[in-house]
C-alpha cells in the first residue's frame, strides 16, 4: 500500500521501452544513469519526506530486474541488496531478491524472501506459487547432492576426474564462479557450492524465471552445444538432461506442473496410498486459514482412502502385450501402455503387502537402463549385462541367419526408446 511518487521520472519509460525489445543491457543502463542523478523534483519535507529513498528503492530494483534478465546475476545481487536496508517492507524489492536467489542456486534464501514478502501481504499476487518454486528447487537440490556423494563414495578416482569436470555448473568458468561468490561475500549470503549442480530445469538451460520463447530456444541450442558427447567436456547425460528441461519448460502444461513440484515423489499415507500434491502440502503449510477446523479429519484424505480400499480388493487386470522390457513384470499387474510413451501399472507390490498404483515414462530410462519395480514405484534400473542388445552381426553372417535374441525383450523394441 505504497504511496506513488508525485515525481514521474522520464528515464523509466524509456527504459521500459529497451526492456520490452528485449535490449535488458540497456535498460541497466538507463537505470543506472538515472540514479547516479540527484533529484531536485523529488519533494524532501513534509509528508513526501521519503521519497528520495523510494526514488533509489524503485531504480534500484527495476535496474536488478533488467541485470538479472541479462543473466548478470552478481551485478543484479550488488544493486538490490542495499534495497533491504533501505526500505525493508518494500514487497517489490523482497519479490525480485527472491527470484535472484533461485536463479543464483540458493532456493533456501529465496524462500527466506518470499516468506518475508508473505509477512508483509499476504495477498500478494502469486506468492504461493513463488513459495512452492523455492521449496521444491530445495527439495530437488538435496537429492542432486545425495546422489552425488552417493556416486562419487562407488566410483574410481578417475571416474571423479571425469565427473567434475563434466558437472554441469551454473557459473561456466571459474572467474565467473569467484565473482558471483564476491557478491555473495558483499551480501553477507553463503553462497552455493561449486561446482553447483543443476536441480532443476532453469538452472540447466541458464534461463530466467519469466523467459520468452525465443530466450528459451537461445539458451536450449547454446546448452545442446555446450554439453554434446562430441564436444570436449560434453556428455551423453548432461546432453539428455538438456533435452529434458527443454522439453518441459517448452510446453506450457508440463511447465505448470514441473513449476507445482509434480515430478517429486508424494509420501505414503497408513494405506499405502499417495497423498496429497506438493502444491497442496505447500498450500495447507502456508494458507491453513483456507481449510478450516476438521475435528473428524479431512474428508478428502477419507475419500481417498476408501478410493484405495476398493482399488486394492479389486482383482487387478492381466498385463497387455508388448510392454517395454524390465523386471517389474513378475511384481507389478494391470500394466499397460497409455499412448506411445507411458506406462502405467494399476497393482505394484511395494514388498509390505500392498499393491500402489505407478507410471513411468518410456523416454525417462536410457538404454543401458531398463524398467524396475522399488517399493512399488516404477524406476529406471540398471539392466543386467546380458539383457543388453547383442552386437551386431558380422558381415559374413549369411543373409538368412536369424537375428541375435534379447533375453527378455517385448515383442515391441522398446529397449531402443528406453
Amino acid at each position: 500500500g505504497e504511496e506513488e511518487c508525485p515525481y514521474t521520472m522520464p528515464v523509466i519509460l524509456e527504459a521500459e521501452e529497451a526492456f520490452e525489445q528485449p535490449n535488458f543491457v540497456e535498460a541497466a543502463a538507463l537505470y543506472a544513469g538515472e540514479l547516479a542523478k540527484a533529484c531536485a523534483q523529488c519533494p524532501r519535507d513534509g509528508e513526501y519526506r521519503k521519497y528520495p529513498k523510494w526514488r533509489e528503492a524503485t531504480l534500484r530494483v527495476l535496474q536488478a530486474r533488467a541485470l538479472r534478465r541479462a543473466r548478470l546475476l552478481p551485478q543484479a545481487l550488488d544493486v538490490l541488496d542495499p534495497v533491504m536496508r533501505l526500505l525493508p517492507r518494500y514487497k517489490e524489492a523482497w519479490l525480485e531478491m527472491g527470484k535472484l536467489m533461485l536463479e543464483l542456486g540458493r532456493p533456501d534464501a529465496a524462500l527466506s524472501s518470499f516468506e518475508n514478502l508473505l509477512r508483509f501481504d499476504r495477498t500478494f499476487p502469486g506468492i504461493l506459487g513463488w513459495i512452492v518454486r523455492a521449496k521444491a528447487n530445495a527439495e530437488r537440490g538435496h537429492a542432486v547432492l545425495l546422489l552425488q556423494q552417493q556416486q562419487q563414495q562407488e566410483s574410481t578416482p578417475h571416474e571423479q576426474g571425469a565427473a567434475k569436470r563434466m558437472a554441469n555448473v551454473l557459473w561456466l568458468n571459474d572467474e565467473e564462479a569467484v565473482e558471483a561468490e564476491a557478491a555473495f561475500a558483499r551480501a553477507g549470503i553463503a553462497p552455493p557450492p561449486r561446482p553447483l549442480p543443476a536441480a532443476d530445469h532453469y538452472s540447466m538451460l541458464g534461463v530466467a524465471s519469466e523467459f520468452s520463447a525465443e530466450e528459451l530456444k537461445k539458451a536450449y541450442k547454446k546448452m545442446s552445444r555446450l554439453t554434446h558427447p562430441d564436444k570436449n567436456g560434453g556428455s551423453s547425460t548432461r546432453f539428455q538432461a538438456v533435452s529434458a528441461a527443454y522439453g518441459a519448460l517448452s510446453d506450457e502444461h508440463a511447465r505448470q506442473a514441473y513449476d507445482e513440484g509434480n515430478d517429486l515423489k508424494r509420501e505414503l499415507l497408513s494405506d499405502g496410498s499417495e497423498g496429497p500434491t506438493f502444491l497442496e502440502r505447500m498450500r495447507k503449510e502456508y494458507f491453513p486459514e483456507e481449510f478450516g477446523y476438521e475435528p473428524f479429519g479431512d474428508p478428502y484424505e477419507n475419500k481417498r482412502h476408501l478410493h484405495e480400499k476398493r482399488r486394492q480388493e479389486t482383482p487387478p487386470a492381466a498385463n497387455a502385450p508388448d510392454l517395454p522390457p524390465g523386471t517389474y513384470q513378475g511384481t507389478c499387474q494391470g500394466c499397460a501402455m497409455l499412448g506411445e510413451r507411458l506406462l502405467r501399472c494399476t497393482h505394484c507390490n511395494n514388498g509390505r503387502g500392498q499393491r500402489l498404483e505407478s507410471s513411468i515414462s518410456a523416454k525417462e530410462c536410457s538404454s543401458a537402463e531398463w524398467i524396475g519395480n522399488h517399493a512399488g514405484a516404477l524406476t529406471c534400473e540398471v539392466r543386467p549385462q546380458s539383457s543388453l542388445p547383442a552386437p551386431d552381426v558380422p558381415s559374413n553372417t549369411p543373409s538368412d541367419a536369424p537375428p541375435p535374441s534379447i533375453t527378455g525383450s517385448a515383442s515391441r523394441p522398446h529397449s531402443a526408446e528406453l
